[in-house]
């Protein structure tokens, strides 16, 4: 719990030092990931109610939205290690992950889609052995979830920036600190259901938040394995010199 505490924490005062750089790029977030989207698709539905331009022109509108989303892990990630920013980080990383973004975002969106469909479509069925399956997909949908604590900071933090190396290590970081991530998503929640009463955090700062403390967690739970394998490693050297 102290640690929960002092990540979140961490993200609170690190969002109040940098305030007014952090609300400047969550008014950009907020444009572009969620009043593009959003305008393209009252438009179309106004105007143009046609499913063969609707459906395209939202796709299209979504383009920017993994990327700008990428562009304040990428800002955020300097914030977790205490260094200073600029706003041109923000750009910065907007070009630097602008492909990759789009394949982490992809994949999770397809995972996470995959698993509601099969939860929806195993727990409406009667089926004691399909009641099972769905509740075996409850499970795995939680763990989809609790592992995107990780997966947007991995891809800042790492130098290997494959895929499989981000999904593995962030599935892996869940399965080690399981409380902590708990203790994260709850605090997600918080904020957003505080974002939501108080309108004006959310199109200013509920992401750039959610950015720092997500970034602030991986890095705490990164220097936790880091400390766990130096214990071990002088543990093995100790028992070596006793042989």
């Amino acid at each position: 719990m102290k640690r929960i505490f002092g990540v979140v924490w961490f993200a609170i005062r690190t969002t109040y030092d940098d305030l007014y750089t952090l609300v400047g790029m969550g008014v950009v977030w907020f444009a572009v990931a969620v009043l593009l989207p959003y305008g393209v698709f009252w438009l179309t539905a106004t105007f143009i109610p046609i499913l063969a331009v609707m459906i395209p022109a939202i796709l299209i509108s979504l383009i920017p939205a993994p990327p700008i989303t990428a562009a304040l892990y990428h800002v955020a990630s300097h914030l977790a290690r205490e260094k200073r920013i600029e706003f041109n980080y923000f750009w910065q990383g907007f070009r630097s992950y602008f492909g990759l973004s789009w394949k982490v975002a992809g994949v999770l969106l397809l995972i996470g889609a995959l698993l509601t469909f099969d939860v929806v479509f195993y727990l409406r069925s009667e089926n004691t052995i399909f009641s099972i399956i769905g509740f075996l997909g409850l499970w795995a949908l939680a763990f989809w979830l609790a592992i995107q604590v990780y997966v947007f900071p991995l891809m800042v933090f790492q130098e290997d920036k494959s895929l499989k190396t981000i999904l593995k290590n962030a599935s892996l970081l869940t399965l080690a600190y399981p409380i902590f991530v708990l203790g994260i998503l709850i605090t997600i929640a918080l904020a957003t259901v505080l974002s939501g009463v108080l309108l004006i955090l959310l199109p200013t700062l509920w992401m750039p938040f959610i950015a720092v403390l997500n970034c602030r967690a991986l890095a705490s739970s990164v220097d936790r394995v880091e400390t766990y394998r130096k214990a071990q490693a002088e543990l093995e050297e100790e028992k070596k010199r006793e042989a």
